[in-house]
């Protein structure tokens, strides 16, 4: 008999220095068939801080992610599921940028950062795109396993290069981790949504980082917020 992969989550997350927090992050943990076909999915989404409606991008983007995947096709593949939605979220959030009249600015507009991760099985199922990061964390070593798409025009000054709702077309970043691979780790507390997947024979600790977190060493508690949900 297979092992049953067994996950726990934790999440929190902090505004900043902003008057509103443009994060939005939850966890869906479905029950049988889905647990087993589908897996677990948890998802991370910061919206742009130039634009005053991002927060509803995030919300969007995670909501529509742990909705939308788990109605996918049992035939598809994990990355053809989490790809499909992604896309047509991308396509949903730039529309509504064009019918508000905020095409001319993408910096108005209905934009955010993206990271899913779905464990199935024994893998983990990453999808990435802006510059929020996922790490795995071993012992005391925190390993980046996304690549952040902001260009630095020097050291001062930089901007995104993707992020969902930008244009109509977007370029999803996937890899895949075995679970098993991954020896024992520490849980520590972090300043920022995070959260953990252990199975019954290791304990890995998935960790998702909002890019606003990462100049903040200094800060060491987070305020739970009602943007917080999850889904159980």
């Amino acid at each position: 008999m297979s092992e049953q992969l067994k996950v726990s989550t934790g999440q929190c997350s902090d505004k900043g220095v902003k008057a509103i927090n443009q994060d939005f992050h939850a966890v869906h943990t479905p029950t049988l068939p889905l647990l087993e076909s589908k897996g677990v999915a948890m998802a991370l989404a910061d919206g742009i801080s130039s634009s005053n409606v991002s927060q509803d991008a995030s919300a969007t983007a995670v909501q529509s992610f742990l909705s939308d995947y788990f109605s996918t096709s049992e035939a598809w593949s994990v990355k053809t599921s989490g790809l499909r939605v992604l896309e047509a979220t991308n396509s949903w959030l730039h529309a509504q940028a064009r019918r508000n009249l905020r095409s001319y600015d993408p910096n108005k507009g209905y934009v955010c950062t993206f990271n899913g991760l779905v464990i199935k099985s024994r893998t983990a199922h990453i999808f990435h795109v802006g510059d929020s990061r996922v790490y795995r964390v071993t012992g005391d070593q925190l390993e980046q396993l996304t690549t952040d798409h902001r260009f630095y025009t020097s050291e001062d000054q930089s901007y995104l290069t993707r992020a969902l709702g930008m244009d109509t077309q977007l370029e999803i970043d996937y890899l895949s981790v075995s679970v098993n691979a991954l020896p024992t780790a520490f849980m520590s507390s972090l300043t920022t949504s995070w959260s953990s997947a252990r199975s019954v024979n290791t304990h890995p600790i998935w960790t998702v980082l909002p890019a606003k977190f990462w100049k903040q060493p200094e800060r060491t508690t987070a305020t739970t917020t009602s943007q917080s949900r999850s889904y159980a």
